[in-house]
């Protein structure tokens, strides 16, 4: 598919005030008037699963396989099992390879307030939104096969690592699939991740050549901070300590 074509090709027919295409679903300006205002949306984005099946016939988890997760080799990453799946894998009769990596998973935590750190589970969802079981170490390799274009052509990894322009004119702390910073003159390529007992903070300095990973089997690295709603990811204390001894010292 084209990022042009109106994702309404692919039987997917969100409310809007005019047609979706794959470059609103990708910077979050899918809702109201396609491409005129940015609201960050984690189900909106998931509509992307649907264009990705309808379009080549294969889930997001197939082609995340196929495409990265293979390709790079990656020992600890696998999509979050569902249903059926999650059996299979609890009783150990899943894929040996990626039976390694749920054998390995670490146990997740929820604090809660007058009782502490309580046991809990992971949310057993898997889609582009959310839900991919990782390491560090592992995401290392991905974001290190971002820089010398092992994965993205130079001029994908431009757009993606650019500011969503609006149907108004106005850029957008946003770009595809990652937010993105500017901070005296250097721009910062940033995501996190949030849901029940689990937390993730990434930050890139493509200028520098710089990868800060954070991963935690609890919400804490991001649910104090609100980062998706204030865009600025010097909100969470563990970025500000890397900018400023790293970055901006």
């Amino acid at each position: 598919m084209d990022l042009e074509d109106p994702i309404a090709d692919y039987d997917i027919l969100p409310e809007s005030r005019g047609p979706v295409r794959g470059k609103h679903l990708l910077p979050h300006t899918s809702e109201g008037t396609p491409g005129s205002r940015y609201r960050y949306h984690g189900d909106r984005f998931g509509l992307l699963d649907r264009v990705m099946l309808n379009a080549t016939g294969l889930t997001f988890a197939e082609l995340l396989i196929d495409r990265i997760i293979l390709p790079l080799d990656l020992q600890d990453t696998v999509p979050t099992p569902v249903g059926g799946e999650r059996l299979a894998y609890e009783r150990g009769e899943a894929d040996p390879r990626f039976q390694h990596a749920w054998n390995r998973l670490t146990a997740p935590y929820w604090l809660v307030q007058g009782y502490g750190n309580v046991r809990d589970e992971y949310v057993e969802y898997f889609g582009s939104a959310a839900g991919l079981i990782s390491s560090a170490m592992d995401y290392a390799a991905f974001s290190i096969a971002l820089d010398p274009e092992a994965l993205l052509a130079e001029e994908t990894l431009a757009m993606a690592w650019s500011p969503f322009v609006s149907t108004r004119g106005q850029a957008i702390p946003y770009g595809y699939g990652w937010f993105i910073q500017e901070r005296d003159g250097t721009r910062l390529v940033w995501h996190y991740g949030y849901w029940r007992s689990t937390s993730t903070l990434i930050v890139k300095v493509p200028e520098r050549g710089l990868a800060f990973l954070l991963f935690a089997n609890s919400d804490r690295l991001s649910s104090p901070f609100h980062l998706g709603v204030n865009e600025n990811v010097r909100r969470s204390p563990a970025a500000r300590a890397f900018l400023d001894i790293f970055v901006d010292p």
